[in-house]
C-alpha cells in the first residue's frame, strides 16, 4: 500500500489535549507506546495496556489495523502475526496535523483572526512570534525556508 507524507484525519477535537484531538484515547495510548521501537507485535502492546486497563486483545488488534489503515504505522508480516513500526515521529506526526488543520482553515481566515492569532502568540510564545517576524521579513525580500 502508498502511502503519502500526510496521515489521513477525519475529526479534530478542540476540548482534548495532545494527539488526543485527533486519534481516540486508546489510539494514542497504543501508537505512544511503539514510539521508539523498530517494532512490535499486537500481543506486546496488549500485555502493556492490559497492566493499565481491562482491555481485550481484539480491540488493540483493530485499533492497530486502524492506525495502519490511517498511515501512522507500517506493518509486516511475521509468521502468523504482523509486525507494527511507526511512519512518523511524534514531532513529525504533530507537525502533520497542524499543518492539515491549518490548511483546512488558511481560506477561512480574516484580520480580527490573524490579530487574535498573533496576540494570543505573543503571550504563549514570545519567541515564536519572533521567528514569525523572521520568517515574514524573509518572505519580503523573497527568500522563505520550508
Amino acid at each position: 500500500m502508498v502511502r503519502s507524507d500526510k496521515a489521513g484525519f477525519v475529526d479534530f477535537n478542540l476540548h482534548k489535549k495532545g494527539l488526543k484531538r485527533v486519534l481516540g484515547e486508546l489510539e494514542t495510548a497504543v501508537i505512544e507506546r511503539i514510539w521508539g521501537r523498530e517494532s512490535v507485535a499486537v500481543r506486546d502492546i496488549f500485555n502493556e495496556l492490559q497492566q493499565e486497563r481491562d482491555i481485550a486483545y481484539t480491540t488493540v488488534m483493530t485499533t492497530m489495523d486502524r492506525l495502519w489503515k490511517k498511515g501512522l504505522l507500517s506493518r509486516v508480516r511475521d509468521k502468523n502475526a504482523y509486525l507494527y513500526s511507526p511512519v512518523y515521529s511524534k514531532k513529525r506526526l504533530i507537525q502533520n496535523c497542524i499543518n492539515q488543520v491549518l490548511d483546512s482553515i488558511l481560506p477561512d481566515i480574516t484580520e480580527p483572526s490573524l490579530a487574535h492569532f498573533v496576540s494570543n502568540l505573543e503571550k504563549i510564545n514570545p519567541a515564536l512570534l519572533s521567528e514569525l517576524k523572521k520568517l515574514l521579513s524573509e518572505k519580503g525580500k523573497g527568500d522563505v525556508r520550508h
